[in-house]
């Protein structure tokens, strides 16, 4: 049985972590989260660089850790998302989001059972222009 879930998405849904937190501790998951947020900035130096690398590796082992992913967000998923997905994937975690389980007791159904959205895997490798199996 999955209990515990790793959070993953763009930062610049911060209010969608906080809820998905929220919504699956209420529902007896274990929710593991971003552990802090850059500020967005186009002109950042190699230190900020360093950093970003740092938390993307920090990422990667928590979602080693979990039982499964949820994406958050409106269904956007960018570079940083789609390599996590795609580390998932290889992990053979499954992958959901919150906007294919309708609610929140069906999300936490899907995580628990196991659920795999490929359609999420398919846009995660398109975004990166990896070829579709």
């Amino acid at each position: 049985m999955n209990n515990t879930v790793c959070l993953c998405g763009s930062t610049k849904f911060l209010g969608d972590f906080e809820e998905a937190n929220r919504q699956l501790s209420k529902r007896g998951l274990t929710v593991i989260t971003l552990s802090m947020c850059l500020p967005k900035n186009e002109q950042g130096n190699e230190e900020e660089a360093a950093l970003k690398e740092l938390l993307d590796l920090v990422h990667f082992n928590k979602i080693l850790r979990s039982d499964a992913i949820f994406i958050v967000g409106d269904g956007y998923i960018g570079r940083s998302t789609s390599r996590e997905i795609l580390w998932a994937e290889m992990q053979g975690k499954p992958i959901i989001c919150h906007t294919d389980t309708h609610s929140w007791g069906n999300a936490v159904h899907c995580i628990k059972t196991g659920y795999w959205n490929p359609a999420i895997i398919s846009k995660a490798k398109e975004k990166l222009g990896l070829e579709l199996p």
